[in-house]
């Protein structure tokens, strides 16, 4: 989800390299803990020859991090945004210097006077009650979405209140913003389920027991910051049952829907050992052997993702299957005598 912010035209690159300069944070140097993941590293997008990489960036936490990307929510972040990007004083140099390039330049009068009369009776903002922020678009957004600022002249600076959910309808990044973001990056490993007897070998009326050792599905964490202005949200996934379904023509097993706890240790089920015997806490028996076709059997395992802030729709639930696993069922057959 590559974001960046667009400069105006006329500002031209000797800009971009004033206001990068300004901003000492960067991508992949927000806050957090862990390493960067690299799932949240915005490349610059560049339109009209100007553009800026967003500062947001994201960590992951605990956990191996390994595994496919969580689609935690279908909730998308928007495609564009207002991001804080300088302090009143910051934005009180690029003024100056914007006010000297565009004379330099020799942008037409009526374009300097915009610019003038637009912030120049800004400059008494005080970073006790806000920031400048920037307009961010990601990369699929429209040429009508990267200009649409509402600001005269296509101007990307907007002085937004501490606070400020919205302006005119847009939305300003937030902690729950950086949150959906930070659910966006996360990672959440694979789902490797054991058998025991392995898949192919089970017998009617004899317990399958399932299992899935702790170390495999560590909780995971994934943080996005803005660090400049110590904005950062985390987002936390822990896993809660394993869901087991048997599907197939001669399907038939008890019990028919199988639902195992995460345990206190972190695994679930109970791994088989030399001289187990009968169930275990996480074990079914199939009743019928296989005749037309094998039995499948899906395992699915349960996350449970939060997020510690204000926002709605916390927690929300993840689901990741393993490969189905094919399942032969054979009959033992026993000869009485008397």
């Amino acid at each position: 989800m590559p974001i960046a912010r667009k400069l105006p035209v006329a500002v031209h690159t000797a800009l971009t390299v004033l206001v990068l300069t300004s901003s000492p944070a960067s991508a992949g140097d927000g806050g957090g803990t862990g390493s960067p993941t690299g799932a949240c590293s915005f490349p610059t997008v560049v339109i009209n020859s100007q553009s800026v990489e967003s500062q947001i960036s994201c960590h992951s936490g605990s956990g191996s991090g390994g595994g496919s990307q969580a689609a935690v929510t279908d909730w998308k972040p928007p495609t564009c945004w207002w991001e804080p990007e300088m302090t009143a004083e910051e934005f009180r140099q690029v003024y100056q210097y914007v006010n000297k390039m565009m004379h330099l330049d020799d942008i037409p009068v009526e374009e300097i006077r915009q610019f003038t009369d637009l912030y120049g009776p800004q400059l008494s903002h005080d970073d006790a009650t806000g920031h400048w922020y920037d307009w961010v678009c990601n990369s699929d957004a429209s040429t009508a979405e990267w200009t649409n600022t509402g600001i005269p002249g296509g101007w990307p600076w907007r002085w937004v209140d501490n606070g400020t959910p919205s302006v005119g309808g847009q939305t300003v990044l937030s902690t729950s913003v950086l949150a959906e973001i930070a659910a966006s990056a996360l990672h959440i490993p694979d789902t490797q389920v054991t058998l025991s007897p392995a898949p192919g070998a089970q017998t009617v009326n004899l317990p399958t027991w399932i299992w899935v050792d702790a170390k495999t599905i560590e909780p995971q964490s994934a943080t996005a910051s803005l660090a400049k202005f110590n904005m950062s949200a985390t987002v936390t996934a822990k896993p809660v049952r394993l869901d087991i379904a048997v599907s197939g023509p001669d399907a038939d097993a008890a019990p028919t829907h199988l639902s195992c706890r995460v345990k206190g240790d972190g695994s679930v089920g109970t791994a088989w050992h030399d001289g187990a015997s009968g169930s275990s806490d996480c074990s079914l028996t199939f009743l019928r052997a296989t005749v037309h076709a094998q039995n499948t059997l899906t395992a699915t395992l349960v996350w449970e993702v939060d997020f510690t802030g204000s926002g709605s729709n916390w927690p929300r639930q993840v689901q990741v299957s393993a490969p189905a696993q094919a399942i032969t069922v054979k009959e033992i057959q026993t000869i009485v005598t008397g």
